[in-house]
Order: structure tokens, then sequence, then C-alpha cells
């Protein structure tokens, strides 16, 4: 299985394609200007131009997403739970057995937000190592944003089990996540 990187440029808005030798799910830039790609049976590739480096993570588990905090921190998250942290990908317990889809830092990269699904929604403390549960999601979780100074903002499916319509556009208030409505196109949040 292959899959294709596309990379628009900035300023110059022009479009680069590279094509990859394994189904990645996820990419985004080290602190260093680098590319990370994540994907299928724990692949994860640096990426410098057209020269790549296969890394080893340690896992078979199919990541799906990857991100580094301001101060160059690493976390990637994946199905069965997977959290691995730093470019060492060390496992971390998060004790949740639920596909991870995606993590955002918070700006004082003292904490990241992550989301999977079923409503698996988990707090990761940096400096104690820890997670804490975030209630009130039932449906899959999708995406999160965490703009600096502002609350988290989460989405997720439109419906829940048995295709029950559920809200599925989220802000974290505390420990919880609280409904802001209910939205059938909503899949992706920048």
């Amino acid at each position: 299985m292959s899959s294709k990187l596309l990379l628009l440029d900035y300023p110059t808005l022009e479009l680069r394609e590279f094509t990859l030798n394994f189904g990645a799910r996820w990419a985004c830039f080290t602190p260093d200007g680098r590319i990370l790609c994540v994907g299928d049976k724990g692949r994860a590739i640096l990426m410098d131009g057209p020269i790549t480096e296969s890394l080893e993570t340690n896992t078979k588990s199919n990541l799906r997403c990857a991100a580094y905090s301001s101060g160059g921190e690493l976390l990637v998250v994946g199905n069965t739970g997977t959290v691995l942290l730093g470019e060492k990908f060390k496992r971390l317990n998060a004790e949740c057995a639920e596909n991870l889809r995606r993590v955002v830092w918070s700006a004082d990269d003292e904490t990241a937000l992550i989301v999977g699904n079923s409503g698996c929604a988990l707090m990761y403390e940096h400096g104690s190592n820890r997670f804490r549960p975030i209630l009130g999601a039932v449906n899959n979780l999708r995406c999160a944003s965490w703009p600096p100074g502002c609350e988290p903002l989460v989405v997720g499916n439109a419906f829940a089990e048995m295709f029950v319509p559920t809200p599925n556009v989220y802000r974290l208030r505390g420990d919880s996540l609280e409904p802001v409505a209910q939205e059938a196109k909503v899949d992706l949040l920048a």
C-alpha cells in the first residue's frame, strides 16, 4: 500500500507531491522543518525533501496523529489506545482501549488533549506523565483544536451508536466536553 503527501508551499503556493511506500494517515512539521509522517502498522518516516528515514516506533498499531508542542515535545496517538511520547516513541499507558484519532497541545505545553472513538477524550499532563479522563461525549471524536488563549474545541460524528443523532461540536470545560451544536456536515476543525 502506498499513499501520497501533498505539500502546499507558502508563500509561493507551489504544490509538491511525494509518494510514500506505506499507508500514511497524518503528517506534521518537526520543530526543525522536516516532515514526520505516521500511519498503518506503526510505520513512521521522517522526510527532509526527497530524503526519507524510517523510524522504529516499537508498535504495530495504526498511528493516526502526531503533534509537536511549541517546546518540541512529540506525542503520537493511534489505535487500541496507543500513545507514544518523544522521538524515541516511549509507550505511555493511557488506560484506554479505543482508537485515538487526534492530539493537540495547549499553548503552554503543560497539557495535551487526545480524542478518539466512542467519546474517548483524555487530558495528558506532561509534567506528571499522567492522563485524566474527559467526560461528556459518546460519538466518535474526529478532530480537536486548541487556539492559544482559548478553550479547546472538539468535533465528532453526528451520530452515536445505532445512528442516534448526538451533539458533535464540543468545547472543553473543566474535565468535561460541553455540547455546543449538532451539525451533520462537520468533521474537521482548525
